[in-house]
């Protein structure tokens, strides 16, 4: 499908020439469902799912940890606001809040999915 609308033919259980043109690898066969896998194709290679999720789970935490951490700023004591110009213990602070979120969101995820399971 995708190598056809490049121009490309299909490749199925053939092993190409070393001088024919090789296409990228994502582009050798298309995907089962077998495979699990997500093909992103603006970024020419193949990412698992568990991957994914992983990213979603983290940028949801570093976002939402970031948000608390700057509502809470003007309340916090002056040795833990965060000073841009320099490393200091407000990162340390904005860091500890993010993996908190993290340890969260990935407790209650295993949890989601358990209690479906036993169902």
């Amino acid at each position: 499908m995708l190598n056809e609308a490049l121009g490309n033919q299909p490749v199925r259980g053939t092993r190409r020439t070393a001088s024919a043109q090789r296409a990228p690898l994502f582009l050798e066969r298309e995907p089962t469902a077998e495979d699990k896998w997500l093909f992103c194709c603006f970024l020419s290679f193949a990412v698992s799912k568990p991957t994914i999720v992983n990213f979603v789970q983290s940028l949801i935490a570093v976002l939402a940890g970031n948000a608390v951490y700057f509502l809470l700023m003007p309340h916090l004591p002056p040795p833990a606001r965060h000073d841009p110009a320099r490393l200091d213990l407000g990162m340390l602070v904005d860091f500890w809040i993010c993996v908190v979120f993290l340890g969260a969101i990935k407790t209650f995820t295993k949890r989601g999915r358990r209690s479906s399971e036993q169902r």
